[in-house]
């Protein structure tokens, strides 16, 4: 007797991928998330656009004629110097732990764990506050609202991410959706049965 074919994956699949295409052919910018180059200044060339985030990025060269890239915050211009370490000034861009940082500072790129790179902050115009100290820990309220305590020797970086006028920006034509990657989302309810895919409830 023939063997029963196993039913194919293939619909639950094609749901996964429903809404989403390559878009416009894209490089990977790799980005220092963990600035642990230490009591080291770097100096600013160039502040560019990445289309993987909505925050602009710069390029950095060290002392040492190393170059990385890292996010830009605001308020910053090409030929500035940033530094990473400890005890410096407190002005956009530069990188120190949290329990160094004054109150009041406005932050970004903020670790969750000592070394881990930062896991917080990164989109465009987003900052969190320092409110204050608690024996090893910093309390920290991020942009929604909410007051986390981040072990103190965690590191952020000074500052307010740049692009904040991302959030107001008009995609304008469908076209530029597909160019992000993004495809038409059509309701389950309209669909034939046979297509319909998804386990969402509200379709």
């Amino acid at each position: 007797p023939r063997s029963t074919p196993k039913p194919s994956s293939a619909a639950s699949d094609v749901y996964k991928r429903q809404h989403k295409s390559s878009g416009h052919k894209k490089k990977y910018r790799m980005i220092d998330f963990h600035r642990n180059k230490t009591n080291i200044s770097a100096i600013i060339k160039r502040i560019e656009y990445d289309p993987f985030r909505s925050a602009n990025i710069m390029l950095v060269e060290y002392e040492d004629k190393t170059m990385s890239y890292i996010l830009a915050p605001a308020g910053v211009s090409v030929g500035d110097k940033v530094s990473s370490g400890s005890q410096l000034d407190i002005k956009p861009g530069n990188s120190m732990i949290i329990g160094e940082i004054p109150s009041g500072t406005m932050i970004h790129n903020l670790e969750m764990l000592p070394g881990a790179g930062a896991k917080l902050v990164r989109s465009a115009g987003s900052y969190a506050t320092i409110m204050g100290q608690d024996q090893d820990y910093t309390l920290v309220k991020l942009s929604s609202g909410e007051t986390r305590k981040i072990l103190s020797n965690c590191r952020a970086t000074i500052g307010q991410l740049s692009n904040v006028d991302n959030k107001n920006k008009k995609i304008g034509k469908a076209g530029r959706n597909r160019w992000l990657g993004k495809r038409p989302r059509v309701r389950g309810v309209a669909m034939n049965c046979l297509l319909y895919t998804s386990p969402s409830p509200r379709d």
